[in-house]
């Protein structure tokens, strides 16, 4: 019994605080409202109709109805509680709906705090990314200068090349190769090395050395000694053939000075050998299988007995070359001088190319149109003065 008098003297300790509170709030929100704080947690509280109804009921549990007049008096008394409780019931309804409408403004509140809360982590998310966005932008910034700056060193007017230059250069290069011909003599010297292999150390220094030994622009008309006695120094020392290949493929054997040069048997397929130069020189029982002698000098040069079938020769000198033997199946010699070339009457020139090929002796290419049976050719007038004498230009020119 006593814990239920306990309990429910704090819940109406705790209705009571909450009745002022919230009295506080309307006071607060509502200045002009003619109605006190103690009569607003009266109302809250409900005192008043609690009161009205317990006064009621003393009243008619203490006085009798024996007659009419006190059944009047009683009715009486009932109407003025009636009204008393309307009036309190209209005072609890004026204040219901500001009471709800300020619990829908705190509400708001609160959520507007949150949304100004969350509105302030994007606004300070928004300048972390605009940060980033002005440091990217001043990195780009000093990319592109540095970019602009080596981009303009790497433009600076190159000084053309000198004799004295090429010469000091040629020096270098004699040194380097001399180096790199001991070390592979050293290797192939050694007895246990049967099938005469080079290390993969010395084979890269070896391609690395055709690569930086460049084309000399003034000593040797536009060629590379250093390559040309590399390539022939590899093939008179005999050294693997795996090796030889790759080491061809590999390098950079284009603009090779192989001027009076003899390989012979040598395996040369599908290596890349433009703009070099074989004058006087021989590439004979040759595996020369899709070779790329391209703009090559081979004036004079001997390919007998040699494989040539599917070899590019094209915008090349092939004067007075030798191809006795030689199998020619779909060699491609366009644009290319083929004044004077030798080759054997019977010699299989089918799928050769030889659109734009041409020749400045006029008997010499009736003899070659006889026997390869090519009848279509045109002329091409060009004066080239020769011992106070004009030329004509014979072309060829196939269908």
């Amino acid at each position: 019994m006593e814990n239920k008098e306990k309990q429910s003297k704090e819940k109406s300790h705790d209705i009571t605080e909450k009745a002022e509170e919230l009295a506080g709030i309307i006071r607060k929100k509502l200045p002009d409202l003619k109605v006190s704080k103690n009569e607003i947690v009266s109302l809250l509280k409900g005192e008043e109709i609690n009161s009205s109804l317990d006064s009621g009921q003393n009243e008619s549990e203490e006085k009798a109805v024996p007659s009419g007049s006190a059944l009047w008096k009683k009715g009486k008394f009932l109407a003025n509680r009636i009204t008393h409780l309307s009036s309190t019931i209209a005072k609890i309804a004026t204040i219901l709906p500001i009471v709800a409408l300020i619990f829908q403004t705190f509400f708001l509140g609160v959520k507007t705090e949150k949304l100004q809360d969350q509105g302030l982590e994007l606004v300070q998310s928004g300048q972390l990314m605009q940060n980033e966005i002005s440091s990217l932008g001043a990195q780009t910034l000093t990319f592109k200068e540095d970019l602009e700056k080596q981009l303009s060193s790497l433009q600076t007017k190159v000084e053309p090349p000198t004799i004295e230059a090429e010469k000091k250069e040629r020096r270098n290069r004699k040194k380097m190769i001399n180096s790199v011909k001991k070390r592979i003599r050293e290797q192939l010297s050694n007895p246990s090395n049967s099938l005469r292999e080079l290390s993969d150390e010395l084979k890269a220094s070896i391609i690395n050395f055709t690569l930086y030994c460049k084309p000399y622009q003034l000593l040797f008309d536009n060629l590379s000694p250093e390559r040309g006695y590399m390539l022939y120094f590899l093939y008179k020392e005999k050294i693997a053939p795996n090796d030889f290949l790759e080491i061809c493929n590999k390098g950079d054997f284009q603009y090779a000075d192989c001027n009076g040069k003899k390989f012979v048997q040598a395996n040369f397929s599908n290596i890349d050998l433009q703009y070099s130069s074989f004058e006087d020189g021989a590439l004979a029982s040759c595996n020369l299988q899709g070779v790329k002698l391209n703009n090559a000098n081979l004036q004079g040069c001997s390919f007998w007995n040699s494989d040539l079938q599917g070899a590019e020769i094209n915008t090349a000198v092939l004067e007075k070359a030798k191809f006795r033997n030689a199998q020619l199946k779909n060699l491609k010699l366009k644009e290319t001088d083929i004044s004077g070339i030798e080759f054997n009457k019977d010699a299989d020139f089918a799928g050769v190319e030889l659109n734009g090929a041409y020749s400045f002796d006029f008997v010499w290419m009736k003899e070659f149109l006889e026997l390869t049976q090519l009848d279509s050719i045109y002329v091409l007038k060009s004066e080239l003065a020769e011992n106070a004498r004009y030329f004509e230009r014979l072309r060829i020119h196939q269908k």
